[in-house]
């Protein structure tokens, strides 16, 4: 940036228009080391916009005299000091930073500490451990810390003889031992467990649920009678983490007891013990907890989701059968346990699965139809073909997908009929697609007489390349782009390329569109995408640039650069983020610097943002 100019936008650092500073300020990050004094003053500007600005004009500036000028504003109030620890850590000079750590000052030695660990800077463990003998606590509990965030495995000694000193200094300590997993810190660990301070204890149980050995699982089995609540809690979560065997069942109780809480993580982690000690005696509990929560709310529909998983890796058939025969099981957890059979593929719970076919709870009767489909129960054709004219569309779709799943040819004329009184659009759907898994052949032999919906729901679930380029002709329109969006998986199929090369050329935009887009699917094309380039249509050359994008843009940055001056904005921000990759390069960033003062606001933060990135 030429010196005239850095003058101008330092001047326009002084405006009263507060826009102006801050389109000065930022432009000001291309300049040199003449820019950083001025910027420096801009971030004390009473517009946080300018200041901002002025920040990560410094950070792109960058270098060793930035950071240099820096150091002074660690002495000044809060706003500014951390401004200059953000701009230091960005710009990340190691050299300069150690420096801190022989500042008289305590909270400058404590930066110091800070940003080395932010860097995670390895090298500079040997300056740490002085560090931890200095005069003042703040400065030695941000060191003990930086010890486990940076790795420091050298100065496990000093981690050790940390937990003799002050309060805050030892918690340090002791989330570094966790961090570094170090099998030494088991024996210093255990001491802390006779602790007087309960907050001790339970950063030293912490500790050692983080360290990956059978002594300290040993250990932390060990306290586990005498703990408080809540350290066995943490405890059992440990031991979780760090393995138990079905020998352990002694700890079923308290793990029901935590899955009864309403804290998510406690029940998470009482699902994992229940399923690492194989308690199948605890399955109907499981049920019972999966079945107080709600299928509608989110974040209950997740956990009811571990909890059938859970079950599952419980494993036990005999245990989920004689439960749904009990009947005592309220509906939405049997609806759990029929989900459950199904997953693991209970063949003796068929006969069940069938009785519970003719409940007159919706959930149930669909529940169980998806087990038998997963299991593929042959024997149990009769019940499901029924089922297609249930008057509940979720558990006819069910049923369809089960005769899919079973595989039976004889389902084939009933699903035909079905198909043309079906009034729902998904079960409709699953209809296709469950003909055209039991006799592709046959089914598409009629298709001439389907209707537009039906024949929109071949192109999208067909493999045949020849049915797809047939419908790629079709008369209605909708079907036509179905089917030009799928011939992009067949493009390896020299013949579906060729038909994607002829609709590349067609005269309406809308099925150029749907055949680039489909090129673009495919990987192939890249010759198309250039001679789309100079298409009529927006949306057309938008898409032809993503290709370049998806196939060849080193190829192509010539042309990718005249892109940049095309007429439509969704067009030109493609292009920018394409040669965005690209940005280091000189000619890219002169092309790129000439849409920074572009009429579009769109256009010049998508600029600004590319010529960042690095």
């Amino acid at each position: 940036m030429k010196s005239e100019y850095i003058n101008k936008l330092v001047k326009e650092l002084q405006s009263p228009d507060p826009e102006r500073r801050r389109q000065a300020a930022e432009e000001l990050q291309y300049a040199d080391e003449r820019a950083i004094y001025p910027l420096i003053r801009a971030l004390e500007d009473e517009n946080p916009g300018v200041s901002d600005a002025a920040m990560r004009s410094l950070i792109s500036i960058g270098g060793e005299v930035t950071a240099y000028m820096m150091l002074p504003l660690l002495r000044e109030h809060a706003l500014l000091r951390n401004t200059a620890l953000l701009v230091m850590k960005e710009i990340g000079n190691i050299r300069i930073i150690r420096k801190l750590l022989i500042d008289k000052d305590d909270d400058v030695r404590k930066f110091g500490v800070d940003l080395i660990a932010e860097l995670k800077d390895r090298e500079s463990c040997p300056y740490l451990r002085d560090l931890m003998k200095d005069p003042n606590p703040n400065v030695r509990a941000a060191t003990a810390s930086a010890i486990g965030k940076i790795g420091c495995h050298d100065l496990k000694d000093e981690l050790i003889e940390a937990l003799d000193d002050d309060e805050w200094v030892c918690f340090s300590a002791l989330d570094s031992m966790g961090r570094l997993k170090d099998v030494e810190f088991i024996e210093p660990l255990s001491r802390l467990l006779d602790s007087g301070s309960d907050a001790i204890r339970y950063a030293a149980i912490e500790a050692l649920s983080a360290i990956p050995h059978p002594e300290a699982a040993g250990i932390l089995k060990g306290y586990l009678k005498k703990a408080a609540d809540s350290e066995k809690k943490l405890i059992l979560k440990a031991l979780v983490n760090s393995g138990l065997t079905p020998e352990d069942g002694n700890l079923k109780e308290t793990f029901l007891e935590m899955l009864r809480s309403d804290d998510r993580d406690e029940m998470i982690h009482a699902l994992k013990g229940l399923v690492l000690i194989k308690a199948s005696d605890a399955v109907r509990e499981i049920l019972e907890r999966g079945g107080e929560m709600d299928p509608l709310n989110p974040l209950e529909q997740d956990l009811i989701s571990i909890i059938r998983e859970s079950i599952v890796d419980i494993g036990s058939c005999d245990v989920l059968i004689e439960l749904l025969r009990s009947g005592e099981l309220k509906y939405r957890a049997k609806v759990i346990a029929i989900e459950s059979i199904g997953e693991l593929g209970c063949k003796d719970a068929v006969g069940t699965l069938v009785e519970l076919l003719r409940s007159d709870i919706r959930d149930i009767r669909r529940a169980g139809m998806k087990a038998i489909g997963k299991m593929k129960c042959e024997e149990a054709y009769e019940e499901v073909i029924t089922a297609i004219e249930d008057p509940d569309g979720h558990v006819r779709r069910a049923a369809i997908k089960a005769l899919g799943d079973i595989g039976d040819k004889r389902a084939f004329e009933p699903l035909s009929e079905h198909l043309k009184a079906e009034p729902y659009k998904d079960v409709r759907e699953e209809t296709v697609i469950t003909l055209l898994r039991l006799d592709e052949e046959r089914f598409l032999d009629g298709l001439d007489e389907y209707d537009l919906y039906t024949k929109k729901l071949v192109a999208r679930f067909t493999n045949n390349a020849d049915v797809l380029i047939r419908l790629s002709e079709a008369e209605e329109m909708e079907v036509r782009i179905e089917a030009i969006r799928r011939l992009g998986e067949f493009a390896f199929e020299e013949k579906c390329l060729d038909r994607l090369k002829e609709l590349v050329k067609d005269r309406d935009a809308e099925i150029r569109r749907a055949a680039v887009i489909s090129l673009i699917d495919s990987g192939y094309g890249e010759d198309m995408f250039l001679n789309l380039l100079d298409d009529t249509d927006m949306w057309v050359r938008y898409y032809a640039v993503k290709g370049i994008g998806a196939t060849a843009p080193e190829r192509h940055i010539s042309r990718l650069k005249e892109m940049l001056k095309d007429r439509n904005i969704p067009v030109v921000i493609e292009t920018i983020r394409i040669l965005k990759k690209y940005s280091e390069r000189e000619d890219i960033r002169k092309n790129l610097k000439s849409l920074v003062n572009h009429p579009e606001a769109e256009i010049r933060e998508t600029a600004l943002e590319a010529l960042s990135c690095d």
